[in-house]
């Protein structure tokens, strides 16, 4: 995401090319970390990696489907009143 919307704040070649990303280190966290689940030895999930499954594109993907989520929840919120899901 960060790569779709402030490219110039992202440089991957400043990763390590190969071996484990430590969270620490080089500051990537995955989401699963950031959702309270981190790897025993706090590195990236390798289906997390940033340096093989990130770009530009993807990020931009992940912001337009949380944006309209977001828009859909809201647009629920205001049709059906506040609290009416909680009956």
């Amino acid at each position: 995401m960060l790569a779709a919307a402030w490219p110039h704040c992202v440089d991957l070649t400043r990763l390590p090319s190969s071996g484990a990303l430590k969270n620490i280190e080089h500051g990537v966290v995955d989401g699963d970390t950031f959702d309270g689940s981190p790897t025993a030895d706090f590195t990236v999930r390798e289906a997390q990696d940033p340096r093989t499954h990130a770009s530009p594109e993807l990020g931009q993907r992940y912001i337009d489907e949380a944006a309209r989520e977001t828009s859909e929840k809201i647009r629920n919120e205001m049709l059906l009143g506040r609290g009416q899901d909680q009956m």
